[in-house]
């Protein structure tokens, strides 16, 4: 078999792959050492494209696989617990090596032998990349693509500054984060710096949880990084009319859910992720105002309900009816939607990264600000701590409803009249 074809075998007409599991990720294929899959194909071009797909998936996997030696502990202690409970008398007589049947000099073996028999045991303890894996198993569902992302790569940050493929928990200093933080504050910020540390935390706080360690309060709590703060050259600032209006021309060019997307942002002021996740289902129409229902968000004052301006509503709402109440309401994954916009404003608009997409949440808030709305609607409305309480996100009654659709028909029309500019023809 040539390069070309490896991991590819024939059964009749169709194309199979066919691989051997490294030992560090079989634990993810119930212990098997060989993984077979049909590519339901018959075609050699094609089952080539979706071999190397599935190559990567298990490139991916290695990245992320967790301490083997950490493995190998959790099995030897998993077979000797079972001893102990049908041959007790068999571990308490014979030696590590005697049970498992390894060297006598398996220091794995024996630390596993002496966790089970004396009690919990540092050296081989649960690691960085286990318990992040747990916590994507236990957020399965719950959490989106964009959040397990986020979590995976703040991992892989920590772990490639330290040039480990992964780290006992029990290892961490406070001394290394303060020198990871110096590490990667000179490429991010300090609000990126903050997002890391605080995903890294929710790893530590999840082991803390299962009882893997004991110590509540992580190395990754109470870091000083103000002084790595730019005082208001991070703010987002505002597009100018001509690059406005040169984005809501592209915009109105694009597929229908891009389309979408930017009028939503623009008028409603939500956040990417906000809008991506919307659902069929969080589009509902009550006393003639159509509106969304902003399920997740960045913090709890982002779960809200926003009324959309009359040119989306219908047309929200009629794609919204021929959906699935499930069904993604833009067809918009946020990454993927990030990169389209980001491509385009920095090719055609501006490289300055303080004007991005999160500018049009910016541009609703100037706007609700220059149309006299007050402060507690326009904070409901753009999900800030100042607005209505959570009950309102679920329950919104019938004047309130139309009082924030009032404020949001007044931003819209201090948007049009002060950055989108549309030639009349005559």
């Amino acid at each position: 078999m040539t390069d070309k074809n490896k991991y590819l075998t024939k059964r009749g007409d169709t194309y199979y792959f066919q691989r051997h599991i490294p030992q560090q990720i079989r634990h993810l294929y119930n212990g098997k050492t060989t993984f077979q899959k049909s590519l339901g194909t018959t075609c050699l071009k094609t089952a080539r494209i979706r071999r190397d797909t599935l190559n990567g998936e298990i490139a991916n996997q290695m990245a992320s696989s967790y301490d083997p030696e950490r493995i190998r502990f959790k099995a030897f202690v998993e077979e000797l617990r079972q001893l102990s409970q049908t041959h007790p008398k068999l571990v308490d007589t014979l030696s590590a090596d005697e049970l498992l049947g390894v060297a006598s000099d398996d220091a794995v073996a024996h630390a596993a032998y002496n966790h089970v028999v004396d009690g919990h045991s540092i050296q081989y303890s649960v690691t960085v990349r286990e318990m992040l894996q747990s916590w994507l198993s236990r957020n399965a569902g719950k959490k989106n693509a964009d959040t397990v992302s986020k979590m995976r790569h703040s991992v892989d940050l920590y772990l490639t500054w330290l040039r480990l493929p992964d780290q006992r928990l029990h290892d961490i200093s406070k001394k290394d984060v303060v020198r990871f933080i110096e590490h990667i504050a000179a490429q991010y910020s300090a609000s990126t710096i903050s997002a890391h540390l605080s995903r890294l935390r929710s790893v530590w706080t999840h082991a803390y949880q299962q009882g893997e360690v004991t110590c509540k309060t992580s190395p990754f709590c109470d870091h000083d990084i103000s002084q790595y703060r730019e005082s208001g050259s991070t703010k987002k600032q505002l597009f100018t009319r001509e690059q406005f209006t040169k984005i809501m021309t592209w915009a109105e060019a694009q597929p229908q859910g891009v389309r979408l997307l930017v009028n939503l942002a623009v008028y409603t002021g939500a956040r990417l992720s906000e809008l991506c996740n919307l659902t069929a289902g969080d589009v509902f129409t009550e006393e003639e105002v159509t509106a969304i229902r902003i399920r997740k968000g960045k913090t709890k004052s982002a779960i809200r309900i926003v009324p959309l301006v009359d040119e989306l509503a219908a047309e929200i709402a009629d794609i919204a009816a021929r959906m699935h109440q499930d069904a993604p309401l833009l067809g918009l994954e946020t990454k993927e939607a990030g990169r389209i916009f980001s491509r385009f404003k920095t090719a055609h608009i501006t490289e300055e990264s303080s004007r991005s997409f999160h500018s049009f949440r910016a541009h609703m808030a100037t706007a609700l600000q220059r149309a006299g709305v007050a402060e507690f609607t326009a904070a409901t409305i753009l999900g800030h701590a100042t607005g209505r309480s959570m009950s309102y996100a679920h329950y919104a009654r019938s004047e309130e409803m139309r009082e924030l659709k009032k404020a949001a028909e007044s931003a819209a029309n201090q948007i049009k009249a002060s950055w989108y500019f549309v030639e009349k023809s005559n």
